[in-house]
């Protein structure tokens, strides 16, 4: 007899640390209109890959600044680090710039 899902789980950890659920609404903000299961579970995968980057980027300022505790604007220095280096990509990849885009300009 096979083990179910929750049995082949184990206890106390996930399968990914971004639920599926907060996958599919993301997907569905995004204007999806059917959202694949196997599609969650990639975008939960990334999501999890590129926030422990960013994570990593946000604590090397921490301690840099001699601080072990990791603070907002930490954070928001590392996403400011890591949209450069990915801006180029998305922009190519998209068509837009994300400002334009975000300030309603064509």
């Amino acid at each position: 007899m096979s083990k179910s899902k929750e049995q082949k789980r184990v206890k106390g950890k996930r399968e990914f640390e971004v639920p599926l659920a907060v996958s599919f609404r993301i997907l569905k903000k995004a204007g999806a209109k059917l959202v694949a299961e196997s599609a969650c579970k990639t975008l939960s995968k990334h999501l999890e890959e590129y926030g422990v980057i960013i994570g990593k980027i946000a604590v090397s300022l921490a301690r840099h600044a001699g601080r072990s505790v990791v603070r907002a604007d930490d954070l928001e220095v590392a996403l400011k680090e890591f949209n450069e280096i990915f801006k180029d990509k998305f922009e190519d990849y998209v068509g837009y710039s994300l400002k334009q885009k975000l300030s309603g300009k064509k």
